[in-house]
């Protein structure tokens, strides 16, 4: 006997056929199945509500300023409704949801301490850019880095240092010094948001560059310009502060500005000379254990000739910049020097070959610093900007970068703006598996801060993983088959299955429908070999047919499944 069981319209994965006559099955027969139907969304079914928990530990401040023994910490889970997504839109819901979840401080992510992220979207954010992702299937946060600063003068901390020249020009930085030597310097007042990775030159202060750019043309100069980088809770005092350029008073070592790293731009006869700090026994910046030392001599570490280097009718037009680099077992700053004359990218120096990088213990010292007050935990993200100029309105036109502003709405010391060095994410088990995430859901150490085109997330092809989702089909007859449950330790069981099915929208022929049907998929799967199973039964006489559909590692109902047709047959 050939049996064509059709489900009804409302239900594919469970339901009874009646017969109007009894239909007698003889002792002792065989069932097979010969094919099967099965229509489905082509979407991603979500039987109950899911959630992705992140959980960020690893940041910088490591501690609360404003409470020193608590440490900084955010933890946030998002809940997905239950149903029927296309990838887009479930795309669209993750980003929306973490962007807008409330978390410490009553504030929606992407206006909390970490305002630097954003939720990763399925424009290219992830693997090098180049447009929409149609797949999506990418959750994690990536930098959202779009304010560009102007410097701006810490007035605590500067001496003889204007922003408008003598003819009423506004610009960046001069002086009205004009003794020939640098007795004058201003400070930012805003932290230069330097923690980045991998990032190109071409996207400027938005990947950690600071773009500086001179009056005057070098020709025309007659005295030197300098730039640096120092650390402004160095500058304004962390442990037992040593003797340092602040407040009215200009520290000079080696003829410039003390600073962590510095840069002298000279006349178009003289040079482009790049300093590291030098503590009082000789050791230079790169090899220092915490930040607050005395800055015993600036060190020059390349000298480089403006006649040659740069082009001299111009005036300098420089990008310094950092990111963090990974390539040894504890991370370090990479620090990069070049010239950007007619907007084209030239490298002058770059610290990682020549092994130059700064510690990551400026950041976090390893020794020397307590970190039980504000200031100190404050100078975890310690960078700013300093600019000086020997000439009178000379110095610099331009000096922009991406700011870490401490100050920013709603924050504060209890509160800080942070940076999150790392992150993990927990994926509920039915939304792990169409990702496709391994690890019982769980991923670790995703690095946030790769630049906006670059960001390390988690990628998985939303709308493929159900392809390959297996079946087991059960009959209410007695089979005399036998399998087991993924989630369980012991033995298989005898049940009543008519067949198990491996991804049969993988294996079987596939027809996507149109039409008022579009979105839906046809899936008919036909065995090589017929699947035949002995009952070894009594003679039967029955009324009725049930069949039902399961997911195979669980025995789940399968109510994806929205139609289905289950050809088999009875042999004697």
């Amino acid at each position: 006997m050939n049996f064509n069981l059709i489900s009804p319209s409302t239900n594919g994965n469970d339901y009874t056929i009646n017969f109007k006559d009894p239909i007698t099955i003889d002792r002792n027969s065989k069932i097979s199945l010969n094919f099967l139907e099965l229509t489905r969304n082509a979407d991603i079914v979500l039987s109950t509500a899911q959630t992705i928990e992140f959980v960020l530990l690893n940041n910088l401040p490591t501690h609360l300023p404003g409470t020193p023994a608590t440490v900084n910490t955010e933890t946030f889970k998002i809940k997905i409704a239950k149903g029927v997504y296309e990838p887009s839109v479930l795309q669209s819901e993750i980003e929306s949801k973490i962007n807008s979840h409330t978390i410490s401080g009553g504030q929606a992510f992407g206006n909390s301490k970490f305002v630097r992220y954003k939720a990763a979207s399925s424009e290219g954010e992830a693997a090098g850019g180049g447009g929409e992702d149609p797949t999506g299937g990418i959750v994690g946060l990536v930098l959202d880095v779009t304010d560009v600063e102007n410097f701006a003068i810490d007035g605590a901390n500067s001496k003889d240092a204007t922003q408008t020249t003598s003819g009423g020009a506004p610009v960046a930085y001069t002086t009205t010094n004009n003794n020939g030597v640098f007795d004058n310097y201003a400070n930012s007042l805003t932290h230069f948001d330097f923690y980045r990775g991998n990032c190109p030159e071409y996207q400027g202060e938005m990947n950690s560059f600071v773009h500086l750019e001179s009056i005057d043309n070098i020709y025309d100069q007659t005295g030197k310009l300098f730039f640096g980088l120092v650390g402004k809770e160095y500058t304004t005092g962390i442990g037992a502060a040593p003797t340092r350029t602040n407040g009215g008073t200009i520290v000079l070592k080696s003829g410039v500005p003390s600073c962590f790293v510095g840069v002298e731009c000279q006349e178009s006869t003289g040079h482009i000379v790049i300093y590291m700090a030098q503590n009082a026994t000789g050791e230079t910046i790169d090899t220092w254990t915490n930040q607050n030392q005395e800055i015993a001599d600036m060190e020059v570490v390349a000298r480089l000739p403006v006649s040659t280097t740069v082009e001299p009718s111009q005036p300098y037009n420089l990008l310094f910049g950092m990111e963090i680099s990974n390539k040894t077992k504890s991370p370090t700053l990479r620090w990069k020097i070049a010239s950007y004359q007619d907007g084209i990218y030239k490298p002058l120096y770059d610290s990682e070959p020549v092994r130059r990088n700064l510690p990551f213990e400026l950041l976090v010292a390893s020794a020397g610093i307590t970190y039980d007050n504000a200031t100190a935990l404050n100078s975890q993200i310690p960078f700013g900007i300093q600019l000086s100029a020997t000439n009178a309105d000379e110095g610099w036109e331009r000096c922009s970068y991406s700011g870490f502003d401490k100050t920013a709405t709603n924050m504060d010391d209890n509160h800080p703006l942070s940076i999150a060095r790392d992150y993990n994410v927990t994926f509920s088990d039915e939304l792990a598996q169409v990702l496709g995430i391994k690890n019982d859901g769980i991923v670790t150490g995703i690095n946030p801060n790769f630049c906006q085109d670059e960001g390390e997330v988690v990628e998985e092809s939303l709308d493929l993983n159900w392809k390959s989702q297996n079946y087991s089909i059960f009959i209410n007859l007695p089979t005399n088959n036998y399998k087991n449950v993924a989630e369980k330790r012991d033995g298989g069981f005898k049940k009543s299955i008519l067949a198990n099915i491996p991804s049969p929208f993988t294996t079987g022929a596939l027809i996507a429908k149109e039409g008022t049907d579009a979105g839906k998929v046809i899936c008919i799967y036909q065995p090589y070999v017929p699947i035949t199973s002995e009952m070894k039964n009594n003679e039967l006489q029955v009324n009725t047919l049930s069949i039902k559909i399961v997911d195979m590692l669980t025995e789940q109902p399968a109510t994806e499944i929205l139609s289905s047709v289950v050809n088999f047959t009875i042999h004697d």
